[in-house]
């Protein structure tokens, strides 16, 4: 009992298409996440501008582009301090995934040392966008990009709006 030609050759473009069809899917996947990224950092920027003027705070959003991670501080008896609502704590960007901060440029910072041996301590950061309790903020660009994927924009013009958009090639 064997197989004609016309058999094998059927079976062998269903496997074909079965591979075909998962191997774009898993990239499509990849996409969605990244994607799905962009958004939770849109929200978490939108929340920060509402939040800083419901609530009269002042917040700001630090981007630690070494370690991959941004969060959101508060700013609370003269410093700087780690907010205490959940969705602003610091977030691995994971996979691959890159964020800049196109604007505005990040200020060079004086990290002499003022004490000596184990008297240091680390101060906290300063934040590189921040959200005043009037409603404004700083103006900013930040460019999310992970190899082989579309880069995302998220962009505040300093009054109020917040958007996401694609980047084009030149940014």
């Amino acid at each position: 009992m064997g197989f004609t030609l016309i058999e094998m050759l059927v079976v062998i473009f269903i496997i074909g298409t079965l591979v075909a069809t998962a191997t774009l899917s898993f990239g499509v996947v990849g996409q969605r996440e990244f994607r799905s990224q962009a958004d939770r950092l849109l929200l978490i920027l939108q929340h920060a501008a509402d939040a800083s003027l419901f609530q009269q705070k002042t917040y700001g959003l630090y981007v630690d582009t070494r370690l991959g991670q941004y969060q959101v501080m508060e700013y609370k008896l003269g410093s700087w301090k780690n907010s205490s609502e959940k969705l602003f704590a610091t977030t691995e960007l994971g996979s691959g995934s890159t964020l800049y901060l196109a604007q505005p440029k990040r200020l060079p910072t004086d990290d002499g040392d003022n004490t000596n041996g184990s008297d240091r301590q680390k101060k906290p950061p300063t934040p590189d966008i921040v959200f005043l309790n009037s409603g404004e903020y700083t103006p900013f660009q930040l460019l999310l990009k992970r190899p082989n994927h579309v880069a995302w924009v998220i962009e505040g013009d300093g009054l109020g709006r917040v958007a996401l958009r694609q980047s084009s090639d030149g940014e």
